[in-house]
């Protein structure tokens, strides 16, 4: 720690900080290099960028920067899509989440003020974790000027809710200070990332830091009343220490999670309380773009360590090979060896695979499958099957579409039969007897299933749209549904399945009916609407932001909860989640912490002697 010349804040406590975020919180230049060399050879030349002068520029806004460079604005598309989808190549500096922890316990105030947009600056805080620990984010597209006038300080401080006194900006850019000074705060040079310390130490920072936990001497310091030991200059300054950076995979189980040996019940209703289960990030929706294949299985087993400890039932994974809405070359995992090699690492965890009916997947081999990975995790699979129609990456291995005639409901209900077939088929197969079979979907002669299931019954899910009829071999055959669709929707639904199951003379009980939603928790509502209002976000790769929200649960704990309540009284007892968010497990864990609590202790719906909500909404 070097004191350059005494501190503004001297005699003042330290009671609000702005950070600069690159080179300050995260080291982006390795993505920032390939964002500006992709860029600039799009738009201007194909050959060697001008970085080293890009760098010279750093903290203020991109277009600022293509002017003072005499460069194109069209730069600044590709630049940005690049380094969206290099995003998870970005790295925290060693203990920042420690620090931003930290400070916030001793309720100090937090803000970025960074060159980047807004929308870029919150999507890489996000992937990473760290914007929950911060109190506000203001990008240079939020302000009249940029660094190095003082309008970026002034706004983190006016969402604050705080002045210059007591405020210091830190940052690793000659910009950086200049912008501190002319807003009024004192200002701290880090000389831990990218930047120049003999330049930054020539701009004549109030302090010099080396790493970043050394802020929190200062403001332990403050709390004492003294000020921060002064040195004569950098010769004095500490090595920067590179700590390892701790997981944001806490290990801090939930009240509610299951013990060591999983004891999750084979049956598929009647449990007090609703059941939670995750599907994990496996790529298929892109949430792994820009990761290697060791790093996307790292995140994946991550996720399930860490659902697993804040104490959800179920981890799913979908039988997918390629991505959606677009398919790129992008890390897919495999979903059947992915979960076998997932069964060792997550013993309190259910198992789960959707995967597309006959005749998309052979129903032999599926069976087969389904039951060595039964054996592997102990009991603990359950099978989901889908009467989704062909996707791009089955037409792209000569798999087609059930063929059907008619509109397209007819070919929805064919597919719904190919789905009771393809049960039918398992069911017999599971035996372990010589099974033949010749149906519409389903062609077996003399096949056979050795070694059979752990358990005579081996719990098989569907999930279906909340709309249309199912056939009598679906609703006799399944041990629980994961619809999709509205509450109201899913009212109607349950109660048709339960009146359909009466009359085939079983049990409407006996079926647990989930909901399959996307989910991600935000901190406001302008930081969902915000969120919403992202074209390449929201409306490129789902629905459009009102049918997003209507049949999903994105907005803040308290929204979010009252939203899942209304599945609660459709008649609901089973949440599948996917949180968009991903890789990135704040919606997650904050869903644990801050949902399912408030979930778990509400009064189940009402229900009816066939099993129906007496509430439909």
């Amino acid at each position: 720690m070097t004191a350059v010349h005494p501190p503004a804040w001297s005699a003042r406590p330290l009671q609000t900080i702005v950070f600069d975020l690159d080179g300050v919180l995260i080291d982006s230049f390795a993505v920032m290099r390939e964002a500006f060399a992709i860029a600039y050879r799009e738009v201007v030349a194909d050959c060697e960028p001008p970085f080293e002068e890009y760098l010279r520029h750093q903290g203020r806004y991109f277009p600022d920067i293509m002017r003072l460079m005499g460069l194109p604005l069209a730069m600044e598309a590709p630049f940005v899509s690049a380094s969206h989808r290099l995003v998870h190549r970005v790295r925290v500096y060693p203990d920042v989440h420690r620090l931003l922890g930290q400070l916030r316990a001793a309720g100090v105030r937090t803000a970025i003020a960074t060159g980047k947009s807004v929308a870029r600056a919150r999507t890489v805080l996000d992937a990473h974790g760290l914007l929950p620990l911060l109190d506000a984010v203001v990008g240079s597209d939020e302000v009249p000027r940029p660094k190095p006038m003082p309008d970026i300080v002034l706004e983190a401080l006016r969402r604050l809710d705080a002045g210059p006194a007591g405020a210091v900006m830190v940052g690793d850019a000659v910009t950086d200070i200049r912008t501190g000074r002319s807003a009024g705060v004192a200002t701290i040079g880090a000389t831990w990332g990218e930047g120049d310390p003999t330049e930054l130490a020539g701009e004549r920072p109030d302090l010099l830091l080396d790493r970043p936990l050394d802020l929190l001497d200062l403001v332990d310091l403050r709390a004492r009343g003294r000020g921060p030991r002064r040195t004569p200059g950098p010769a004095g300054r500490q090595e920067p220490h590179r700590a390892r950076r701790r997981s944001t995979m806490s290990t801090t189980t939930n009240p509610g999670a299951q013990p060591d040996n999983w004891t999750g019940d084979r049956a598929t209703a009647g449990d007090a309380g609703p059941r939670f289960s995750v599907v994990g990030p496996q790529g298929a929706g892109l949430e792994l773009a820009g990761q290697s294949g060791p790093e996307a299985w790292a995140t994946l087993t991550r996720t399930a360590e860490l659902a697993q400890a804040r104490g959800f039932h179920d981890l799913w994974l979908l039988d997918r090979t390629d991505t959606l809405p677009r398919r790129e070359p992008e890390p897919v995992l495999e979903g059947w060896t992915a979960l076998a090699a997932l069964a060792g690492r997550i013993p309190r965890l259910g198992l789960g695979h959707l995967i597309p009916a006959a005749p998309l997947r052979q129903a032999a081999l599926v069976a087969k499958r389904a039951a060595v990975l039964d054996i592997i995790s102990g009991g603990r699979f359950r099978l989901g099957l889908s009467g989704d129609p062909a996707l791009p990456e089955h037409e792209s291995i000569g798999l087609a579409e059930p063929a059907g005639p008619g509109a397209r409901a007819a070919g929805a209900a064919e597919r719904r039969r190919a789905v009771g077939e393809t049960i039918a088929a398992l069911r017999e197969l599971w035996t372990g007897r010589p099974t033949t079979l010749a149906g519409e979907w389903v062609h077996l002669d003399g096949a056979h299933c050795v070694p059979t299931p752990t358990a005579a019954r081996l719990p098989v899910t569907v999930r279906l749209p909340a709309v249309g009829d199912l056939p009598d071999e679906v609703v006799a055959g399944v041990d629980a549904v994961q619809w999709t669709g509205e509450p109201g929707q899913l009212a109607a639904a349950i109660t048709r399945f339960g009146e359909q199951r009466e009359r085939l003379g079983l049990d409407p009980g006996a079926v647990r009916h989930a909901v399959a939603l996307e989910c991600r928790i935000f901190d406001s509502q302008i930081d969902r609407d915000r969120w919403f209002a992202t074209p390449n976000l929201v409306v490129f790769w789902s629905h459009h932001p009102d049918l997003l929200a209507r049949r999903n649960l994105y907005g803040t704990p308290t929204q979010v909860t009252e939203r899942a309540g209304r599945y609660l009284d459709a008649g609901v007892e089973e949440f599948v989640l996917w949180f968009r968010d991903y890789p990135n497990p704040t919606s997650l864990a904050r869903f644990a912490t801050d949902v399912m609590p408030a979930l778990t202790s509400r009064a189940p719906a009402g229900r009816t002697g066939l099993g129906l909500p007496l509430i439909a909404v």
